[in-house]
Order: C-alpha cells, then sequence, then structure tokens
C-alpha cells in the first residue's frame, strides 16, 4: 500500500499544475446539470408535432400535443436532435404517414390521437430530472475518466512507468494507484457539485444525495475501468483519445443518454449490451420506483462489465512490460 500511497501523492503534485483539467470537469458538469434541468422542463412541455398539410383544418388535436404547420417535409435530423417528436404528412382521403424516433409505442399513440382527435390520450411517463441529469452526466465522465488517466498514458511514454515497475513499487500498486486517483477525481469533484446545487441552491434533482452517491460511484468506476483498458491498450495518447471519444460520444448517443431511442430487431440487442444502456434502465426504474430484481442484474452488469476492463487493462500493462515495451 506504500507504493500506492507514493504513485497518488504523485499524481496530485502533478495535478497542480494542471488546474485547467479541474476547471474543465466542474464547468462540464455544471454544464451537465443546467442542460437536464432545462430540458427537463422542455420535456414536461406537450409534444412537438410537425405537420405537413394544405388541409384548413389540423389533423390532430392539440391537447396533448404542440403542433406546428409546416410546407414541407422536415429533414430528419430536427428528429434526431429533438426539435419534432414526430412528423405527420397528409397523405390525402384520411392517411397520413407518420416519421418518429421515439418507437412504436408513440408512434401508435398519435395513430390514435389522428383517430380521435377530440380525445385526450393518456400522459405517457416523461424522463425526470434525475435521470435527464444522470444521462447527460454519462458521457461527460467517460471523456473525463480519459483526461485524468492521461497521466499513466505519459509514464509509459517518458519511460517513468519502467522506472516505477522496478522500484519497491510493484505494477500491481502503480496500477491500482492511478485506478484510484482516477476515479477520486472524477467523483469527488462531481459529487460536491451535486451537494451544492442541492443544499445550497435547493434544486430538486430528482434523486436523494445518498442515491447519487452509489449511483455515481458506479459511472465513475465504469469511466475509470475504460480509461485503464485504453490507454494500456493504445500506446499513443492522441490515438487512445482519438478512439476512446468516438466510441464514447456513438454508444452514449445510441444508449439514449440525452434522448430516447426506439431500436429494433439486431440493434436493439446491440444496444442492450452497452454499458451505459444498463446504467440508464437501472436509473429510470429507481426514477419511477419500479426497482426489481431486474435493477440487481444491472448492477451486477456494470460492475462486471467494469471489473473486465480493468482486468484486461491490468494484463495488457503487465505483459508489455514484460516484453519491455514499457
Amino acid at each position: 500500500m506504500k507504493g500506492v500511497g507514493s504513485v497518488f501523492r504523485n499524481n496530485m503534485n502533478r495535478m497542480k499544475s494542471r488546474k485547467n483539467y479541474l476547471f474543465s470537469t466542474l464547468a462540464m458538469t455544471i454544464a451537465a446539470m443546467a442542460f437536464a434541468i432545462y430540458f427537463t422542463a422542455a420535456f414536461d412541455m406537450k409534444g412537438s408535432i410537425a405537420v405537413v398539410t394544405e388541409a384548413d383544418e389540423m389533423p390532430i388535436g392539440t391537447k396533448d400535443f404542440r403542433v406546428e404547420r409546416l410546407a414541407e417535409v422536415p429533414p430528419k435530423s430536427q428528429l434526431v436532435r429533438g426539435k419534432y417528436d414526430a412528423v405527420i404528412v397528409d397523405q390525402g382521403n384520411g392517411t397520413h404517414k407518420i416519421e418518429t424516433v421515439k418507437g412504436d409505442a408513440f408512434k401508435e399513440k398519435l395513430q390514435q390521437a389522428l383517430a380521435s382527435p377530440e380525445r385526450r390520450l393518456s400522459e405517457e411517463a416523461k424522463r425526470g430530472v434525475g435521470m435527464n441529469i444522470l444521462g447527460f452526466l454519462i458521457m461527460f465522465v467517460l471523456l473525463e475518466g480519459m483526461l485524468f488517466m492521461n497521466l499513466f498514458a505519459e509514464d509509459k511514454a517518458n519511460g517513468t512507468l519502467r522506472r516505477v515497475i522496478v522500484s519497491p513499487a510493484s505494477l500491481t500498486s502503480y496500477m491500482l494507484a492511478q485506478s484510484l486517483f482516477c476515479f477520486v477525481i472524477l467523483y469527488a469533484p462531481t459529487y460536491v457539485l451535486l451537494v451544492a446545487a442541492q443544499t445550497l441552491l435547493g434544486l430538486d434533482l430528482g434523486f436523494t444525495l445518498l442515491q447519487y452517491a452509489w449511483l455515481l460511484g458506479l459511472l465513475a468506476a465504469l469511466a475509470t475501468a475504460f480509461a485503464l483498458f485504453m490507454t494500456a491498450w493504445i500506446d499513443s495518447l492522441d490515438n487512445a483519445m482519438m478512439a476512446a471519444a468516438s466510441i464514447i460520444v456513438l454508444t452514449s448517443i445510441l444508449s439514449g443518454s440525452f434522448y430516447t431511442f426506439s431500436h429494433g430487431g439486431l440493434m436493439k440487442a446491440v444496444v442492450s449490451l452497452l454499458p451505459q444502456k444498463q446504467f440508464l434502465n437501472l436509473v429510470q426504474d429507481l426514477e419511477q420506483r419500479t426497482a426489481t430484481a431486474a435493477g440487481s442484474q444491472q448492477i451486477g452488469y456494470l460492475l462486471v462489465f467494469t471489473a473486465i476492463l480493468f482486468v484486461a487493462g491490468w494484463a495488457i500493462c503487465r505483459r508489455r512490460s514484460k516484453e519491455g515495451r514499457y
């Protein structure tokens, strides 16, 4: 443990000269929370529906939806960005074409609204502020993990790692220290901001601070394990950052971190395996107070996935150090 403490303290000293990293982390966390709270209020509004029709009367009522008449079909990118929840194209003779990225359930709801414009539809479950905050934080925390794991990448590049592992500090102690440092530097500032937002500003964050404590712990552990694996696997820091950022952004979007998508077939099966999706499902169940045995399975999946990344990163580093590549 002495070796762990030495490496950890050394990383803290190195970080003092890189305060911009900490400021960037705090800024991203504040931005994520602000956007989440703002968009929660926006999501509580009626769904926004674009209608392309030449008829004088709108084919859909405005009790459940905010309807906007358009002269032509908008680009699908506006559906993906969430400007419109759906586009209804009047094809004449009482037939309509519906385009949406919100899945079959929402599409069926629109079909009901078209069939009975005056009938009030049942309210669908909305994402709360807690899920939006954690959904927004997923991508930022994963990216920040790569940012803080760059000390490990630098040690590989400049030969510090080689000198460390031949000293009393073993490779295991060194890797444990790097992981612990990354976890703490990710977890502590983010949780402090959540505590300040709830206790000092009195904001409703959707979950209790105790719930945020362990949910954020799961997320920070996943981010640390992924960062360790990527920096151990890819020697070049720039290449590792580029590859990791691409993976994080793509998988976070597909998982529905910012906006809920509906997938079918093979894509649905693939997305369900993503740790971000499992995390969001866990958060959603907790938010809707419907947590069952599935919640334990999701936690178990995240812990196993995280452990696999940790072990894989450590194994890669150990093998390459024996080969003399570090």
